[in-house]
């Protein structure tokens, strides 16, 4: 359906986009009992609950 689609098999925090790169984000954050380890955040292992919308809200341009 997608031609030029691009597809990503891997976590969210895995996946490297530039900052300001989507219009709009729709997520349903995981609840995951374990944390993920970011340097671009000052606290180690962050809950992957909380990283997903930080990431998100980065990675939304301005006025999108």
């Amino acid at each position: 359906m997608y031609g030029k689609a691009k597809l990503y098999n891997q976590g969210f925090e895995k996946v490297i986009f530039p900052e300001e790169y989507f219009d709009l984000v729709c997520r349903n954050f995981p609840f995951g009992g374990y944390g993920v380890n970011n340097s671009k955040y000052n606290f180690p292992r962050v809950s992957i609950h909380n990283y997903c919308p930080a990431k998100s809200a980065e990675l939304v341009r301005e006025n999108g």
